[in-house]
């Protein structure tokens, strides 16, 4: 399912499995939700269960617990751990 622009909000699941970085303009198609990073304009057709699960940042290796909130996550769940970004480089 394709989400409108104007409703993007932080913590929408792509079927990427990251969550939605911002939108996505194709040409010839209206903007919707997307992630950047691949291309994904397909939201996800149902939120993970992330209770217990925990994400680990794929620079510093910091550890929090998996939500759907945190920046630059992605729900890997063939894998131990999610994964998403805490700054520890910076965020510029």
């Amino acid at each position: 399912m394709k989400i409108p622009a104007k409703d993007f909000k932080i913590g929408i699941l792509m079927e990427c499995g990251c969550t939605a970085l911002g939108t996505v303009k194709n040409p010839g198609e209206d903007e919707v939700v997307g992630c950047g990073l691949h291309g994904c304009t397909e939201a996800a057709s149902r939120e993970p269960g992330l209770v217990g699960r925990k994400a680990r940042c794929s620079y510093g290796g910091n550890e929090v617990p998996s939500s759907l909130k945190l920046p630059f996550f992605k729900f890997c769940p063939d894998r131990p751990y999610d994964e998403y970004y805490c700054g520890c480089y910076g965020w510029d």
